[in-house]
């Protein structure tokens, strides 16, 4: 198997590569703590770490005696399939249900006053 290119950095010697991890580290962290604050937010989170166990095969398939094992991609490929591209999508959408019916008044987050409908509005072009 072809060796992997360096990530390119600039000029000034900064890897965008380990900047990217430290920010997202940075944002899992925060995550974690969101159920700190607000109790309701731990199932969300605590499924939503669950894509690290993609995470885990990904830096499997880069480590040098891991490679070529069919079983690490196996196991990459379906776990990509089920937590990245099906539960993950329908859990954005069910947080983000929670998180409107929360932010509303009536959800008890005392949230922003309903919002007003959208008009829309007819163009009528010249024939």
């Amino acid at each position: 198997m072809a060796k992997r290119p360096e990530i390119p950095s600039t000029s000034t010697g900064f890897n965008w590569g380990i900047s990217k991890l430290i920010l997202h580290h940075l944002c899992a962290l925060a995550a974690i703590n969101l159920p700190l604050l607000e109790q309701r937010w731990a199932l969300w989170v605590a499924a939503g770490i669950l894509v690290e166990i993609n995470a885990f095969f990904i830096f499997l398939r880069r480590q040098q005696g891991w490679r070529d094992v069919w079983l690490v991609h196996a196991a990459f490929y379906m776990t990509w399939g089920i937590l990245r591209c099906a539960l993950y999508p329908l859990g954005l959408a069910l947080v983000a249900n929670d998180y409107l019916a929360y932010s509303s008044p009536r959800g008890g987050g005392g949230g922003a006053p309903p919002a007003e409908p959208i008009k829309v509005h007819r163009i009528r072009i010249a024939d």
